[in-house]
């Protein structure tokens, strides 16, 4: 039996991919609308299932879908607890205290920089990041249809550019870090 061929992780095919997520329910679902359906049905059970009173105490549980959202548009972005919470009227301490709900429910990571100066690393801005490319893309609608729509002319040679909308930010590949990181990790303890 010949081996089993890798396919090219390029272009339209790498668009795919990272829009698809890492969750193994979504991944079995061929048709983007049913992965969608299952991304957005995953949001709705942890904010509604009292998986977030579990982790908790939340005194605006109905802000939180609206908050997950707002959090999609600042990923990959300096995170400033102020800007994130204005359009919910909420301050930056309960905005601070509700993203880490997030993290405790490993939606979003709160990265901090990293510099060899110690105190630059402690002052300096933490960035967000979703800690799923494919829950990222579902928070903010994104499919690859959809960046077919936004391809924009990027260089003189008529090469086409596409606007990822957060997607391809670093997260994808700090994200892809971490899990290597945990696996070398738990495999030398």
């Amino acid at each position: 039996m010949p081996p089993k061929t890798i396919p090219s992780a390029t272009g339209d095919n790498l668009v795919e991919i990272v829009l698809a997520g890492g969750y193994p329910e979504a991944l079995g679902r061929s048709v983007w609308k049913r992965r969608l359906d299952w991304y957005m049905s995953y949001f709705d059970a942890i904010l509604q299932r009292r998986d977030i009173a579990d982790v908790t105490r939340i005194d605006q549980l109905e802000l939180m879908p609206k908050l997950l959202r707002i959090l999609a548009e600042h990923s990959g972005q300096l995170t400033n607890f102020s800007a994130i919470g204005a359009p919910l009227g909420m301050n930056h301490v309960t905005t601070r205290k509700y993203l880490s709900v997030f993290q405790s429910l490993f939606l979003v990571k709160n990265l901090q920089p990293w510099y060899t100066n110690t105190i630059k690393r402690v002052t300096k801005s933490h960035k967000l990041h979703f800690l799923d490319s494919g829950l990222l893309a579902a928070q903010k609608g994104l499919s690859p249809e959809s960046l077919d729509r936004d391809r924009t002319p990027s260089r003189p040679d008529g090469a086409v550019r596409r606007k990822y909308g957060g997607c391809s930010d670093p997260g994808v590949v700090v994200v892809t870090l971490r899990k290597r990181e945990f696996r070398i990790t738990t495999r030398n303890s």
